[in-house]
């Protein structure tokens, strides 16, 4: 498993701002940063321990440099590293490692705090939409935009990012019941197995890429992917999250959905041709 990182990092860091050269000077070039053995080590690394020592350096150097200019740098480096991350608890350790040196970041999570708490749920819906844009992978702030979505009744939506939130590893002690408390509000009762399922994952590691808990963006695109289309409508979504606790189940049960056929004709027609089973 090849991430990337040093390439990643550093190209970040020499596209961002006059102060660029400078933050990647201090962050590569040697003197205390990372040099080039070091990059080579952690780009082809494939323990979690090496790749959490990675982050946890890097943050620790980007903290150091936040006083020295090239903020556009420091923050396009600490938003890349989670994307290129292989897995989901690294993405989610990683995020919650980065996000708090990201300014950006902060000053949503700072609006949207403040909106919360005078109750202005439609400003707080957008404030906390604006830090998801920044770290989607973060649990706790998609368990606060949900908030605000439900406040405004909005129960699907709310759902859905209720939903994420427990897929990312969120393990607030109230979390199922806002679950089910907004499930029940468009008629469909959330699944104490299938809660227990995605939160489970976070407790028994299962290395398989398609045991991962499904998020709203994974349904999104597998939908877009096996059926050709964007879901229906939001509901679909959230019945699909609400009925399977891993992604390798939300294949299936895309594949078994009528329109797979139909969007899937031609790929269908060469499996069989090949001799393929299913």
């Amino acid at each position: 498993m090849r991430i990337g990182l040093s390439r990643f990092t550093r190209a970040s860091a020499k596209a961002s701002g006059a102060k660029a050269a400078e933050v990647a000077a201090a962050l590569f070039g040697g003197g205390g940063g990372f040099d080039e053995a070091e990059l080579r080590a952690w780009e082809a690394a494939e323990a979690d321990a090496e790749i959490d020592a990675f982050v946890s350096r890097l943050a620790d150097h980007l903290g150091a440099l936040e006083g020295h200019g090239g903020r556009a740098a420091i923050e396009a480096v600490a938003r890349r590293v989670p994307q290129v991350l292989v897995g989901r608890r690294r993405r989610v350790a990683a995020t919650l490692r980065l996000a708090g040196l990201d300014a950006g970041f902060r000053a949503a999570v700072r609006d949207g705090d403040a909106a919360r708490d005078r109750r202005d749920w439609g400003a707080g819906e957008h404030a906390f939409w604006r830090a998801l844009q920044i770290f989607p992978f973060h649990p706790g702030y998609r368990v606060q935009y949900a908030h605000c979505l439900k406040e405004q009744d909005k129960w699907v939506d709310a759902e859905l990012e209720y939903r994420s939130a427990l897929a990312l590893g969120n393990r607030d002690a109230d979390l199922a019941v806002h679950i089910d408390f907004v499930s029940r509000r468009r008629g469909a009762p959330a699944d104490p197995a299938v809660l227990a399922r995605v939160a489970g994952w976070w407790s028994v590691p299962d290395p398989r890429p398609l045991a991962v808990p499904p998020l709203r963006a994974d349904v999104e695109a597998l939908v877009a992917l096996l059926l050709g289309r964007g879901p229906a409508h939001l509901a679909e979504i959230a019945d699909l999250l609400a009925a399977n606790a891993s992604l390798a189940e939300i294949v299936d049960r895309l594949i078994g959905h009528p329109a797979f056929v139909t969007a899937n004709r031609d790929l269908l027609t060469l499996l069989v041709e090949s001799g393929w089973r299913r």
